[in-house]
Parts: structure tokens; sequence; C-alpha cells
């Protein structure tokens, strides 16, 4: 079975892909800072066709306006062929991506404004698991230097990682500025196993940034192992 995912959530493009169920990106499209509803027209004009056998589309946190237009455009679709709908979280999306193997993940994406979307993940028996909500932290916490506590500290504390507990963290859940101790945070995220994933290129080091067509895609096996949205008061997620 194949899917189509949409994506409206960033402020920076939108992302409609085709996609089987085991993950895989038959086709694409990525309209950067493309107007929601005429870019959104485009892609599904393009993508749609036999063999589509749900619709998956993200939830948040992200823009709103994008937002409400992505899953306004995933209901009309799923209710004018019957399909299901499937929800994924925009931050879920740079998730799936992760590699076998890798132990806490952090993803991260632009916010607007001087702030960026960041959520945890790990790896677990079965699947992927979030280890809190995402949240919204500003951009001066994450590149804050070292000081008490280590390099991001306050921005660990922020997203209330295990230093809040007074326990070292033993991975960085904030990467520093490009060119400021990026070293150590490698080093670091090597010793761990984890990694800090990103659809947006945001400026800093040890940040991986993914192609957004492909991660939505991969994302894809992720959406449909879950029940169905229900169609009627379908929202999103949004965090000022």
């Amino acid at each position: 079975m194949n899917a189509v995912a949409i994506d409206t959530s960033s402020r920076r493009r939108l992302v409609v892909v085709l996609a089987s169920s085991a993950g895989f990106l038959l086709d694409g499209a990525v309209e950067p800072g493309a107007p929601a509803l005429p870019g959104l027209d485009r892609a599904l004009r393009r993508l749609l066709g036999g063999g589509i056998g749900a619709v998956v589309v993200v939830t948040g946190p992200g823009s709103y306006t994008g937002l409400r237009a992505g899953m306004a455009a995933a209901l009309g679709l799923a209710h004018a062929t019957g399909l299901p709908l499937h929800g994924i979280g925009s931050l879920e999306v740079a998730a799936a991506s992760a590699p076998a193997g890798t132990g806490e993940i952090l993803t991260l994406a632009d916010a607007g404004r001087g702030g960026i979307y960041a959520a945890r993940f790990r790896r677990g028996s079965e699947g992927l698991e979030s280890l809190g909500a995402p949240e919204r932290i500003s951009v001066d916490t994450l590149l804050r230097p070292s000081g008490p506590g280590g390099t991001g500290a306050a921005a660990r504390q922020a997203l209330g990682g295990p230093e809040r507990a007074g326990r070292p963290t033993p991975w960085p859940l904030v990467p520093a500025p490009i060119g400021v101790a990026a070293s150590a945070v490698t080093s670091t995220a090597a010793r761990a196993g984890s990694v800090t994933l990103s659809l947006d290129s945001l400026g800093v080091a040890a940040v991986e940034v993914l192609d957004p067509a492909l991660a939505l895609a991969a994302a894809v096996p992720l959406a449909l192992a879950r029940p169905p949205l229900a169609l009627a008061g379908l929202t999103g997620t949004y965090l000022a």
C-alpha cells in the first residue's frame, strides 16, 4: 500500500510525498517558501493516482497558517476518497530517520521569531518512544555558551532533561554554535550513540540536516501504525 503524506508545518517549505507503507520515497514535491494552498494544489495534482491506500498529515508543532492549510487539504482528500487519515508530529518526522541502534534522539525545528521547537526521543523495543512533549525554546538558550553545569545546561533544563534531577546528561541535548566547542559536542554524541536531527539548517554544529522528502517518507510507517484520526474536530499542535 502507498500513502500520500503532507507536511506544511514549516515556514520554509511545504512537502508532499508519495511513499510506500515501508517508508520508501516513490515521488515527492518540495516547494521552498511556497504559499501553502497553491503549492499543495500543484503537488497533489501531480502525485495523486491509483494505488493510494491512506493519507498522512503532519499535525505540528509548526506554522499556524501552514498547519491549518495542510490539515484542511488532508481532511478534504480523506473525505473525498474515503481513505483513512493518519497523523504524525513534525518533530517525529525527523526522529523516524534516526538509524537503528541510535540511543537518544534530539530533534529540532525552526519555530520563527527567534525560537526552536525541540523534542527528545529514543528507540525502544516497540519503536520510536517520546521522552516528553515538544517544547519551544529560544535560539539564545540553544546557543548559550558553557557555564555552571557545562555546555547547554540551561537548555537541557528547559527541555526537562536529566540535569533537572541532578543527574549527568550522557548525550548533548544542545549542540554548540559553529566553531565553538563543536568537537566536544560531537565527541560526546559519538560516545553515547545519540544524534541531533533537523529538517532545517539552523546554523549550529552537530546537527544532521535531513532531506525533508526522504524524512517524511521514512515517517509514513510510524504514522500508519497508529489508529486513523477522527475526521471530526481535527486539530493541530501549536506552541506559543
